[in-house]
């Protein structure tokens, strides 16, 4: 099939709505090289195989949603409470069976340590709600 316009930005909306890059989408994909992808959204070939391109935008499709959403004062305020009481404990964290995936310890110190001014809303809501269940551990609340 040859790539109009309107297929390339479906492909491109959906990557921007996940967060996932064609690697990430494909890396547990075999058959399909993320690199012909990557070669589709650029615009480096406008030909595809029309039922890889239906399996890589319905694949795509069936992401969650990924958004990103600013640090404010009060969230960071509540990192830096967090990270003082549990300080230690973030590679545990990480480790939960219940960890988004692509959260490393890198990210998740970036984030607690406020070094971005926004960071992935799913991210942000399980190191608060891990940070706050470990304080509690802790502190037998």
């Amino acid at each position: 099939m040859i790539l109009e316009k309107h297929h390339i930005n479906a492909l491109k909306v959906e990557r921007e709505r996940t967060g996932l890059d064609s690697y990430q989408l494909l890396n547990k994909t075999p058959g399909i090289n993320p690199l012909i992808v990557s070669a589709w959204i650029s615009g480096k070939t406008n030909k595809a195989k029309k039922e890889d391109y239906n399996s890589v935008l319905n694949l795509w499709r069936s992401m969650p949603d990924n958004r990103f959403v600013p640090l404010n004062e009060e969230t960071k305020k509540e990192f830096k409470r967090l990270r003082a009481i549990t300080s230690g404990h973030i590679k545990e964290i990480i480790q939960c069976p219940d960890a988004p995936e692509g959260l490393t310890e890198n990210i998740a110190y970036g984030i607690i340590d406020s070094k971005h001014e926004k960071a992935r809303e799913l991210y942000v809501e399980f190191l608060i709600s891990k940070l706050q269940d470990k304080e509690a551990q802790l502190l037998n609340i």
